[in-house]
């Protein structure tokens, strides 16, 4: 039976049966380059933190990421390596459950190619305020 790209993006055919059906049609077989096999998982949240037990969610899910093999990019960014699109999707799965029940949490999943090809744009530095110099008393 064969699979158009639209019914995939209808829901009804995984992506997984899509790209099988792709590797059928080719004489030689295919192996994905490793830059597009290895995904990055990035968590990018937004939690209540108004009250007392809006924290304690707040905290009790960043120790789960954090537990979860994930690393602060910047404050409510995480990201985690994974080896393949399947452990990535299993470590959102395993995230979703997490979830405190007030505030959004989005996972992207990119390539480590796209990852790599990040910029990082720092600002200037404030220079630190200078104090006045004390005076000092010249004693003989």
């Amino acid at each position: 039976m064969r699979f158009s790209l639209s019914e995939h993006h209808q829901g009804n055919v995984p992506i997984e049966k899509l790209r099988d059906q792709w590797f059928e049609d080719k004489e030689q077989p295919y192996s994905w380059p490793w830059g597009w096999r290895t995904m990055w998982v990035v968590s990018m949240f937004d939690l209540p933190t108004y009250d007392r037990e809006k924290r304690r969610a707040y905290a009790r899910f960043r120790k789960d990421l954090i537990k979860d093999g994930f690393s602060m990019m910047q404050y409510s960014v995480y990201v985690r390596h994974c080896s393949s699109v399947e452990n990535a999707n299993l470590h959102i799965q395993r995230m979703r459950y997490l979830v405190p029940e007030e505030g959004e949490v989005r996972f992207l999943l990119i390539t480590d190619r796209q990852f790599e090809r990040m910029v990082t744009v720092f600002g200037k530095k404030t220079p630190p305020k200078k104090l006045p110099e004390p005076t000092q008393l010249l004693l003989f």
